[in-house]
């Protein structure tokens, strides 16, 4: 009797195999579920620890060229699009005027209140001075959220850097992120956060009238 209740209380696993092998399967399944969650949590902040910690634009320096990535922009659409296609630019080709570069990304609410800022200062300051939107998405990501209603009148320059390797060489942490060039092409400031048009504004024009003339 003694060894009879011994075997029964150790278990359960000792006189059903099928009890051994449905213990061990919702153990292993528990331990899987654990497992993907943890590996779900690292992957999030490997892509997000641009953004996570640290200095803002910790390496963005005043009176020096941006980093020299070539960026892409849609010409009328993505190029399986009638008379579209993906056009390269080049920082250093804007070289003669002020340049506003905003990094930003579609997921990011902020950045996109602050579209009707850039739209406004692009209106009120081409020719003179350029407005750059710079994004990490790749050309269709790029297409579906431009081509958005809301979105229609925005006419500034949508530039797109796939795997935002620009934000990254300059440690943007928070978005958005406003470099200003001046017309050498050399870092003149840069701002975190939303930008008003009467900040950006008067940036503008330090940059156009050096002297205060």
């Amino acid at each position: 009797m003694g060894a009879s209740a011994t075997s029964s209380t150790l278990g359960y696993a000792e006189t059903d195999p099928m009890g051994i092998m449905t213990f061990r399967s919702l153990g292993w399944q528990r331990f899987g579920r654990v497992v993907t969650a943890i590996f779900a949590v690292l992957s999030i902040g490997y892509l997000m620890r641009p953004f996570l910690a640290g200095t803002p634009g910790a390496n963005v320096q005043a009176g020096k060229p941006l980093p020299t990535f070539p960026l892409h922009y849609l010409k009328n659409g993505p190029p399986e699009v009638p008379g579209g296609a993906v056009q390269q630019l080049r920082l250093s080709s804007l070289v003669g005027k002020p340049v506003l570069v905003s990094v930003w990304e579609p997921w990011c609410g902020y950045c996109v209140d602050e579209m009707p800022t850039l739209q406004r200062l692009h209106e009120k300051w081409a020719p003179r001075a350029v407005v750059v939107a710079v994004s990490g998405e790749d050309a269709h990501q790029s297409f579906e959220f431009i081509s958005r209603p809301s979105l229609a009148g925005l006419t500034f320059p949508f530039v797109f850097d796939t795997g935002g390797r620009l934000g990254r060489a300059l440690a943007v942490r928070k978005l958005p992120f406003t470099v200003f060039l001046d017309a050498k092409g050399n870092v003149a400031s840069s701002h975190t956060g939303v930008i008003s048009e009467g900040e950006a504004s008067e940036v503008f024009e330090a940059l156009l009238n050096p002297a205060g003339g």
